[in-house]
């Protein structure tokens, strides 16, 4: 039941930005990744790291685990990537969305 939400679920209304430092395994390297635009449908990453056009990689993050992806499309500072509609999906999606509001109120507390 989820899973067909989630695949009709338009992405304008579900991109944010998490800021949330990442690790990315690409082409068997681990490399530092910054999540922005999150939804349950994909991601944004901020990497220097060059990523490929349909290449596979796994997402890991330090609060809502890992996911595997694959790369939509190459910006400047970074790759969209896409996930596999499901639960883990949107799992993974709310998680790092709320750990990066956690750490938003958190550092709010402590200036």
């Amino acid at each position: 039941m989820i899973s067909s939400n989630i695949t009709e679920f338009p992405r304008r209304h579900a991109a944010v930005r998490s800021g949330r430092v990442s690790m990315l395994l690409a082409s068997g390297v681990n490399v530092g990744a910054s999540l922005r635009d999150v939804s349950a449908a994909g991601v944004f990453v901020e990497t220097d790291h060059p990523l490929r056009l349909g290449e596979p990689v796994v997402l890991s993050h330090p609060l809502a685990g890992a996911i595997r992806a694959y790369v939509v499309r190459v910006g400047r500072d970074g790759a969209a990537l896409s996930f596999p509609a499901g639960e883990d999906a949107a799992t993974f999606a709310l998680a790092s969305l709320c750990a990066g509001m956690t750490t938003a109120v958190d550092s709010a507390l402590n200036a």
